[in-house]
């Protein structure tokens, strides 16, 4: 049941990992769009973003640096929403469940407990964040659409 109980923690993680994972693909960009800038920093309210990283485009891309949004990144997103972080406790559950033994069946347990405590309390505050910004994030969504079917058409032939 522990192992088990461990794949389905380490899967949850996991998802919200590789969404922050797509994220970083920005980096590379001199723009970051508003949608990726909240999930790096914590950063709900499209105001906020402004005034942390000036103004955007039509588009709501930023013209951002990676000195600014580690500056801009909120305490409790250092913990919760930590790429390092849930890596390691991703590694450790998938390790638990694969049925390999690490240590005391005390360990078992604390990994198993920071998991659920990690995976509640970073949902809690996702969830909390996206309803205040959903309004916001719609508009966004709405011109990048917008944007995509001026660019490519509406997908006629």
């Amino acid at each position: 049941m522990l192992k088990i109980a461990a794949l389905v923690i380490s899967v949850l993680i996991l998802h919200g990992l590789l969404g922050k994972m797509a994220g970083l693909r920005s980096f590379f960009s001199k723009k970051i769009h508003a949608g990726v800038l909240r999930q790096l920093t914590g950063i709900w309210n499209r105001s906020e973003l402004v005034q942390k990283f000036g103004g955007h485009d039509g588009a709501f891309y930023f013209p951002v640096t990676w000195g600014k949004i580690l500056a801009a990144r909120r305490p409790l997103r250092w913990i919760f929403g930590n790429m390092w972080l849930e890596m390691i406790l991703v590694a450790a559950l998938l390790y638990m469940a694969m049925g390999n033994d690490l240590g005391t069946g005390k360990l078992h347990f604390v990994i198993m407990g920071f998991g659920i405590f990690y995976f509640i309390v970073s949902s809690i505050l996702t969830f909390r964040m996206s309803v205040r910004s959903k309004s916001q994030f719609d508009e966004e969504v709405a011109v990048l659409q917008k944007r995509r079917l001026e660019r490519f058409g509406q997908g006629k032939d």
